[in-house]
């Protein structure tokens, strides 16, 4: 399905970022290149986000809001071509939760929600989403390859 792949959520993100008037900056002169080329009402303030994305003060909210709802519609269109439901192995030794598709040896894991060796797939689940996973390998353990996971998985 077109609206789950990467460039489109990607596409997404740049347009909601542009309508917003955000940029990412890394320096100063990213960012006066960011302010001048933006289209907002200036004077205007800008907040750091966070990984060096900016936004305008008075857009954060609609910032966060449209992020959620880009979020919430891939995940509806992921559910449209679900087929196979990724099991829960268990965290490794990086404290990265790792599920497995029950059918083939390909694992898929979070690296950026992290949880202790005693975790349930219960507290995993809390946090994490098929929308948080990327492909690990192989075997249990093996270092993230960062590819998207396949529209026929889910967990």
């Amino acid at each position: 399905m077109e609206t789950t792949k990467k460039a489109y959520v990607e596409k997404k993100h740049s347009e909601l970022f542009e309508s917003l008037g955000c940029f990412f900056a890394f320096s100063n002169k990213q960012f006066r290149e960011g302010y001048d080329s933006a289209k907002v009402e200036k004077p205007v303030k800008y907040v750091q986000i966070g990984a060096g994305l900016l936004c305008t003060k008075p857009n954060v909210d609609a910032l966060l809001d449209g992020m959620k709802n880009i979020e919430k519609q891939w995940l509806k269109d992921r559910k449209a071509s679900e087929k196979i439901k990724l099991q829960f192995v268990g965290i490794d030794s990086w404290n990265r939760p790792v599920f497995r598709d029950p059918n083939e040896k390909k694992y898929f894991g979070d690296v950026c929600n992290l949880f202790g060796d005693d975790a349930t797939e219960a507290d995993v689940l809390k946090k994490v989403t098929i929308y948080d996973l990327c492909y690990f390998g192989e075997y249990f353990g093996c270092e993230p390859m960062g590819t998207d996971v396949p529209d026929k998985y889910y967990i």
